[in-house]
């Protein structure tokens, strides 16, 4: 089987490479290829800046693979190249989108939201709104796409290799004493563990699943709860500010609720232990780093 994984290089990208390797999948990695990788010569690279169409184009050639998996698809633009330079190189397309496609909600079905009905006037810009980013990205590929396409949405990845170091935010600045600021504390998130994310994406690629699919483990785990273990885990007391100010906002700080239903990643094979049975060994091996503080 051959693959092509745009990314592939860190965080839960790598992970999916791993899993596909021990398939023994013919794996091509494309990417800029400023970032190294552990794979030395199990896989093939093409290197190319996935937001210049032109790039992409000469990259992929008249290579044909199998199933696509594309972790870098971040525009409405960016989702219209790859409709176009993909149809008929593939005969299957995993792009990667994300559970802030969702609006607040508990326990939401891959139904809350519709990319087939979506429609949109001006491409959204993806650090000022990604919410509405990932959904353009969604509808462009939903109308657009010549081949089977998956869309998962992930929930909030967490693991060691989080190269945004969210969660290390957290327990940062609980150890360090510095303000933290959620507008609503007694809010609840879903989050999956890097390697859980990618065992999940290879279930997806390898299925015969079409259409957008939540990508979480099952539960969920309150704030509150978060700030209690990164308090437990640092031997502090967390500095919970009233208002938002400078840098103290919380990555995770939602105003409600919002989780999704694993129903139908469960139904392909999918099996995973929740947060709340994982999340204080991982917060504790972060910690480790900030106790001297």
């Amino acid at each position: 089987m051959r693959v092509l994984v745009i990314g592939g290089n860190r965080f839960f990208g790598r992970h999916l490479v791993e899993m596909l390797l021990e398939d023994d999948a013919q794996v091509t990695l494309l990417n800029r290829g400023n970032l190294s990788d552990p794979f030395g010569n199990k896989v093939q690279r093409l290197k190319a800046d996935r937001q210049c169409s032109s790039s992409l184009k000469k990259a992929i050639g008249g290579h044909r693979w199998d199933v696509v998996f594309d972790q870098a698809c971040y525009t409405a633009d960016e989702a219209h190249t790859a409709c176009d330079l993909f149809a008929g190189r593939t005969k299957r397309y995993v792009v990667n989108s994300s559970e802030s496609v969702y609006d607040n909600g508990a326990q939401l079905k891959e139904s809350a939201f519709d990319p087939k009905h979506y429609e949109f006037n001006e491409i959204a810009d993806r650090n000022k709104n990604y919410q509405e980013a990932k959904r353009q990205v969604e509808a462009v590929f939903t109308k657009n796409a010549t081949f089977d396409l998956a869309i998962p949405r992930p929930s909030l990845v967490v693991g060691l290799d989080d190269y945004t170091e969210r969660l290390n935010w957290h327990v940062r600045r609980v150890a360090q004493s510095l303000p933290i600021y959620f507008p609503n504390i007694e809010a609840r998130s879903d989050f999956i563990l890097s390697d859980q994310a990618g065992r999940a994406l290879k279930i997806i690629g390898l299925s015969k699943h079409v259409g957008p699919i939540n990508c979480t483990t099952p539960g969920t785990m309150g704030l509150k709860e978060l700030v209690a273990i990164c308090e437990s885990a640092t031997g502090k007391k967390a500095n919970l500010a009233d208002r938002h100010m400078d840098n103290n906002h919380s990555p995770y700080g939602g105003t409600a609720e919002k989780s999704m239903d694993t129903g139908l990643l469960q139904s392909l094979g999918f099996s995973a232990p929740s947060s709340n049975e994982w999340m204080k060994g991982l917060i504790y091996k972060i910690a480790e780093d900030f106790r001297s503080c």
